[in-house]
């Protein structure tokens, strides 16, 4: 699940970046606008399948294991109703669904850390550096931090990070 979650993150930073419309479908647009509505949920699903086999959720909380399950079928919900829904309302609902499921995967392993779980750690301070980065890149785009260039991309920095630190 880690290796699909880091392609679905590299197709969206190719649509985010402009990449998809210059190199995968330069005669396509909407082929590209359909890509990033797409990996938005793909992302997170391979990414809550990542946490849930990572943290071994199924075998220290069944309870937790379950929620990350239904959060799964959410999300898959959500990739299918993307097809459908207009990509502004969309983005909305990928925005809401994103806060919950993330707020989700940061407040279990911090618990399992607690309860002794040492890789969890782990999982924790490479997500805690992601996040971080994250902040930076919207307090720069905000204006609140100055418009540097490794402020702008430090979210795609952030996501490196994340990836080596959780290999």
């Amino acid at each position: 699940y880690y290796v699909l979650f880091v392609i679905a993150w590299g197709f969206k930073e190719l649509c985010v970046e402009g990449f998809s419309h210059q190199y995968l479908f330069p005669d396509a647009p909407d082929r590209s606008e359909l890509l990033e509505i797409l990996s938005g949920p793909l992302i997170a699903l391979f990414c809550l399948r990542f946490t849930t086999n990572f943290l071994h959720i199924a075998t220290h909380s069944p309870r937790l294991n379950r929620l990350m399950t239904i959060l799964c079928i959410g999300w898959l919900i959500l990739l299918v109703a993307s097809c459908f829904i207009e990509p502004a309302k969309m983005a909305a609902i990928v925005n809401i669904a994103t806060l919950v499921s993330l707020g989700i995967i940061l407040i279990i392993p911090v618990r399992f850390w607690y309860d002794g779980y040492r890789p969890a750690r782990y999982f924790v301070l490479a997500w805690t550096v992601f996040l971080i980065s994250g902040f930076t890149a919207v307090l720069s785009g905000m204006g609140f931090l100055p418009a540097h260039t490794l402020l702008i991309k430090s979210y795609p920095i952030g996501f490196i990070l994340l990836m080596v630190l959780l290999s």
